[in-house]
C-alpha cells in the first residue's frame, strides 16, 4: 500500500501457488504481520480525514482533495 494510505502492511508468504486463486482464498495462503500500532495509527488517520467535511456536503473536488491531502501530508 503505501504512500497513498500512510499504511505499509507486512505479509509473509505461508505457500505460492502455481495457479490463480479467489480473493476468499488468499489469507490460506499470507499471514498479515502488520503491527497492530500502525493499523490504529492508519485508522486514526482515516477518522480525522472525516472530520473536515461535513456529511452529506458531496464529493471533494479535486482542488480539495488534494489540498486535504496535503494538509495531512504536513501532519505527519
Amino acid at each position: 500500500m503505501g504512500k497513498r494510505t500512510g499504511l505499509v502492511c507486512i505479509l509473509k508468504v505461508l505457500a505460492v501457488t502455481p495457479n490463480r486463486m479467489g480473493a476468499k482464498m488468499v489469507p490460506d495462503f499470507c499471514q498479515d504481520l502488520t503491527p497492530d500500532a500502525d493499523i490504529e495509527a492508519y485508522k486514526a488517520r482515516i477518522a480525522k480525514a472525516a472530520i473536515y467535511r461535513l456529511p452529506g456536503s458531496g464529493r471533494p473536488t479535486k482542488f480539495e482533495r488534494r489540498a486535504l491531502d496535503d494538509f495531512m501530508d504536513d501532519l505527519e
